[in-house]
């Protein structure tokens, strides 16, 4: 009997041992659904400059960034029509320099507010768009308040601010509704001193209509990290491997992760495969870190994701040689 409890705490700490690390995670190779789009090209697009990125506002419209142009912004109708044009690009009052829509809205009296933060600045305003034009309000100036640079900040009312940081590693971070008693929270690896951190640790996030939960996505690793707004891990998703930071080589870094949106049922990555380059995938999970699908589409900068009307509009790298805007349709993935 002592000789089987041996062997037992034997195996024990060997498991222990061998364990990667004890938050909970997973790694993915398969996903429920696996299957390809065929996208169809949207036109109405044709004639934006620049078009760098895109966004679903609600079921009412698409949000869509540009370069080369006076406006930051173009807002379309989900028709596909123009509206109007905004955040003209400058320093002064009401102009932004780099802004990043946080995928926070509301709709009402026949208009809509979107929340936008630009990072040049870390000041966050609310952009109220009506048939009147647009007002822009600064709510704070999150860099300044709470003395840190910021890749995302969102404020959850009754709780504080929470988001990650453009400093360092790029960490997770809470503060109180004061700006105070500021938290950072560890990275699920260490990135060691000898590598560019900063330039390997930047990520993109998406978060729960509620605030309750956020998801990150890495740049240059096949990890998605689910958490809740006060810092604890959901899960981290892994997809196919795990790559540590201390293991990168700096001569042959991959790109992963993109962009991430979400609702409040599903979390949508835009994924590259380093070994499929001719395509990159729309990977979805649920807030728990459960797969549930890999769309394949073709090769893509941007994306998003009008779930009221099961569509995903896409900024193809490789579509007629050249930048250009498709959509795809999927079906229910509940």
């Amino acid at each position: 009997m002592l000789q089987m409890k041996k062997a037992v705490l034997l195996i024990s700490l060997l498991v222990v041992g061998c364990t990667e690390f004890r938050e909970p995670h997973e790694v993915v190779r398969e996903f429920p659904i696996d299957c390809h789009l065929s996208g169809k090209p949207l036109t109405a697009f044709n004639e934006r400059i620049g078009l760098i990125d895109i966004d679903a506002v609600g079921k009412e419209y698409i949000l869509c960034r540009e370069l080369r142009t006076e406006f930051n912004y173009s807002l379309y109708d989900g028709n596909l029509n123009l509206v109007t044009q905004f955040a003209r690009r400058g320093r002064g009052s009401g102009e932004f320099l780099a802004p990043d829509y946080t995928g926070l809205y509301k709709s009402y009296d026949d208009s809509v507010t979107l929340d936008i933060l630009d990072r040049a600045t870390g000041i966050y305003s609310r952009l109220r768009i009506s048939e009147e034009g647009v007002d822009a309000r600064r709510l704070f100036n999150f860099s300044v308040e709470a003395r840190t640079p910021v890749r995302a900040v969102f404020y959850h009312k009754g709780h504080g601010y929470f988001g990650i940081s453009d400093d360092y590693d790029c960490r997770f971070f809470k503060t109180d509704e004061k700006f105070g008693n500021f938290q950072s929270f560890g990275n699920i690896f260490e990135f060691p001193d000898e590598l560019p951190v900063h330039e390997i640790a930047q990520n993109d996030c998406c978060v729960h209509p509620n605030l309750t939960r956020i998801a990150i996505g890495w740049f240059n690793f096949p990890q998605l990290d689910i958490r809740s707004s006060d810092g604890k891990i959901i899960k981290t998703v892994f997809i196919n491997k795990i790559v540590k930071p201390k293991k990168v080589s700096l001569d042959d870094i991959q790109d992963y992760f993109f962009k991430l949106v979400a609702d409040s049922s599903h979390i949508y990555a835009l994924y590259n495969d380093p070994e499929q380059t001719e395509e990159s995938s729309i990977l979805v999970f649920d807030w728990e870190g459960s797969p549930i699908a890999r769309l394949r589409i073709d090769r893509a900068s941007s994306f998003t994701v009008d779930s009221g009307n099961k569509r995903i509009i896409a900024i193809n790298d490789g579509f007629n040689n050249e930048l250009g805007c498709q959509e795809y349709s999927y079906q229910n993935l509940n």
